[in-house]
């Protein structure tokens, strides 16, 4: 039998979905596997107030609380997954990952916990009740299928929750790790659970360290801050359109284009400061999720714009507008038009009538002086903000306006056609660091040239010239005590080969992957079982018979995203290809269930059975591997049947004659693959 993980209505093997609630039911192997986040919101002394009143008015009470934490979570993009009892048990990563998903649930229960006062409000007021809520947050890898979630940090979550006092929020480490610089926190001591070996490390949440920032506002840098290296000739590119901006009197469409952590903002960011003398420089961001989110970034160049407050009221936001348009033609139509855009109050007219609003607004601004508009994730931009850049970028006529848009390459995903067939418009995409560049960032970022080659070796590695991947692996070093001072040299404290990757880079690249379409991430998948670099024809041959004609395509269109590059082949006649580093092979590896992991590694052992030429036995430490990877996979499982064992003497098999090839001159790597 099946236990649903919804209802817990047991169910025929065979079935799909559940008998009792009709949820989808999880089938052996189909789960991925998701770091995410994981909340628990419960009520204490629930028992008590089903005795104070009757339960027809008490199943609405309930009603009101479950729709009152439903609906923020939902604001935060978290999602629901079940109600169990008095609790709710919500997850953030699902249906699709966010780079932000522990800071999103944060937000979230803080959220929660201030709606819980105006609900109680009402209750106390209705029928003398005040509900009291308790809440466990954590973050870890679970397994997701047929709708459900599970896995250890599942457990752990509940267990916070338990611990929690009312209207207290305790986090898990792992949560912590992912938010610290964004969040203000009190330690506890370690905490005793049941069905947990160890202590758990947990925190107590205060609160966040900028409140008013917006949601998905990134976290406050700490200790190593990577500086603008290499980017002279972007540099001149962004001068010389400014510079014909100002000549020309003219609006020019420039879109920065790069990864995340690339350093677009940082390079664009010295550009303005440089420019600040000469022109206006109004800066916004767009938002990740949010209620309003659309006109975000012009709300706060208007703030800058005016001197405006967030805390000042709308009348005073209309006046400073009015004040700051004096003597502009249709100065009162203006403001009129913009006010409900940016948070003024009155009722927001149609697209034509805002966009020729913000057209003017901006127009006015530039006669007096040549403007900067940097807008800043513009790939998390409505669509109606895109189509109000573009406008502005068509229409504005006698003013020096620079749009300075700063996108992920996904932006041209959505948007195929951005700033295409204008006359003024630039498209710039941020290549990565070279490895000379990449390690004098490191240096630099250390303030060392005495450094240990095989530490700079790893870093350069790893982050494949990204700048943001740079400095968080070296933060990431030192706060894990691998790396430590003495004098003006770093020294490496432990084995720096197996150094784990900060959850913030993790994340990042796992969010990336979960927004490819199913097709090219399951092309990536079957990739990075092959390995970091990997044969067109391995691909198809271990992807779905339906799939494989379009494996060539969906290759092409994952170099296009930058997300691997071809590669030279040593097979004659294979196309090869390379992950652009290292951890986004790994990041596509981790997320595939280890049931698939086994039979993809004992597939790819046959290809390349069939394929690698050479003498017999050549290659039998590359086949052993995979052969050794399926075994010890179907071991992890639970898989212990007549096809288990002989797919390890398989492997023990090529281990064992590849030892015996390499004895004579590596007695030492003959003696790891015996040990293997």
């Amino acid at each position: 039998m099946v236990p649903c993980p919804t209802c817990a209505e047991d169910n025929h093997e065979r079935a799909r979905f559940c008998s009792g609630c009709g949820n989808p039911l999880p089938t052996p192997g189909s789960g991925a596997r998701k770091t995410v986040t994981i909340m628990f919101v419960d009520i204490t002394g629930s028992t008590d107030i089903g005795e104070r009143i009757d339960s027809e008015p008490l199943q609405q009470v309930m009603w009101r609380f479950f729709t009152t934490v439903r609906e923020v979570i939902y604001t935060h993009g978290g999602s629901v997954e079940k109600f169990i009892g008095d609790a709710v048990f919500a997850v953030f990563g699902i249906p699709v990952l966010h780079e932000d998903d522990a800071l999103r649930a944060v937000r979230a229960a803080l959220d929660i916990r201030a709606a819980m006062e105006a609900l109680n409000a009402d209750l106390q007021r209705e029928w003398g009740l005040k509900l009291r809520v308790r809440i466990g947050i954590n973050t870890g890898e679970v397994t997701v299928a047929g709708g459900g979630v599970t896995g250890d940090p599942v457990n752990v979550a509940s267990r916070l929750e338990h611990a929690a006092p009312p209207d207290e929020i305790l986090i898990g480490d792992t949560t912590y790790r992912f938010i610290r610089h964004s969040v203000t926190v009190s330690p506890l001591g370690p905490l005793v659970v049941q069905g947990k070996r160890d202590p758990l490390r947990v925190h107590r949440l205060i609160g966040l360290v900028d409140p008013t920032a917006g949601p998905g506002s990134r976290a406050p840098t700490h200790g190593f801050t990577a500086p603008v290296i290499g980017r002279n000739r972007e540099r001149r590119r962004l001068q010389d359109a400014f510079e014909a901006v100002v000549e020309e009197r003219t609006c020019h469409l420039f879109t920065v284009l790069g990864p995340a952590g690339i350093g677009k903002s940082r390079m664009v960011g010295e550009f303005c400061a440089a420019m600040a003398n000469r022109a206006t420089v109004l800066t916004g961001r767009c938002l990740s999720y949010g209620e309003g989110i659309a006109y975000w970034p012009l709300m706060e160049m208007v703030r800058q714009a005016t001197g405006l407050s967030a805390d000042e009221s709308a009348p005073d936001g209309r006046r400073r507008l009015r004040e700051l348009l004096d003597g502009v033609t249709q100065a009162a139509e203006i403001v009129e038009a913009l006010a409900p855009l940016v948070g003024l109050g009155g009722a927001e007219l149609g697209p034509q009538e805002s966009f020729w609003a913000v057209r003017s607004f901006f127009q006015a601004l530039a006669a007096r002086r040549p403007l900067i508009l940097w807008f800043d994730d513009v790939h998390w931009a409505e669509p109606t903000l895109l189509d109000l850049l573009e406008n502005i970028a068509d229409w504005s006529r006698d003013a020096p306006i620079m749009l300075l848009c700063l996108a992920r390459p996904e932006l041209l995903e959505e948007r195929r056609d951005w700033g295409g067939g204008k006359l003024n418009a630039t498209s710039m995409l941020l290549a990565p660091l070279t490895e000379a560049r990449c390690q004098r960032l490191i240096r630099t970022l250390m303030g060392s040239d005495d450094l240990d080659p095989a530490l700079v070796s790893r870093i350069t590695t790893s982050a494949a010239g990204n700048p943001l991947f740079v400095e968080q692996m070296v933060a990431a070093l030192v706060d894990d005590g691998l790396l430590r001072r003495e004098g003006s040299r770093w020294i490496a404290t432990g084995s720096l080969r197996n150094v784990t990757v900060p959850p913030t880079i993790s994340s990042l690249l796992a969010a990336r992957l979960d927004r490819l379409d199913p097709p090219e991430r399951r092309v990536l998948e079957r990739a990075a079982i092959v390995g970091e670099r990997f044969y067109l024809d391995a691909v198809i041959d271990l992807s779905d018979p339906s799939e494989q004609p379009m494996v060539a395509a969906h290759c092409l269109s994952l170099v296009r995203k930058e997300l691997v590059h071809p590669d030279r082949s040593d097979l004659p006649g294979v196309e090869a290809f390379r992950f652009l580093h290292v951890l986004l092979r790994d990041c596509a590896y981790q997320s595939t269930a280890k049931r698939q992991r086994a039979d993809l590694h004992q597939r790819f052992a046959q290809w390349l059975q069939t394929r690698l030429e050479g003498g017999p036995g050549e290659h039998d430490e590359l086949v052993g591997y995979h052969l050794e990877q399926a075994f010890r996979y179907r071991v992890e499982i639970g898989q212990r049947d007549t096809e288990t064992i002989e797919l390890g003497r398989s492997a023990a098999t090529c281990l064992i004659e590849a030892a015996d090839r390499v004895r004579q001159g590596d007695e030492t790597g003959a003696a790891q693959l015996l040990k293997r």
